[in-house]
């Protein structure tokens, strides 16, 4: 199953149990997927500090994401 689907799957039985109005629930889907945005960073820059922790380089981390070493680097450190 691909995550987008699995990730609406999830989003519908969030809404479907907090209200039965049809805009409620889409508003409701809305919500749920921006916090699993805010989670999914917030794990994205711990999983980023793991592999710089145990030695992968800038480059490795680029790699990962799918984005230059420089804009890794850019994106993740303070």
């Amino acid at each position: 199953m691909a995550v987008a689907q699995f990730l609406r799957m999830a989003a519908d039985a969030w809404a479907t149990a907090k209200t039965e109005e049809a805009a409620d629930r889409a508003l409701e889907r809305v919500r749920f997927l921006r916090l699993l945005e805010r989670g999914a960073g917030v794990a994205l820059h711990d999983a980023v500090e793991d592999a710089r922790g145990s030695g992968a380089s800038w480059a490795g981390v680029g790699w990962a994401l799918n984005t230059s070493r420089q804009s890794a680097y850019e994106r993740f450190t303070d």
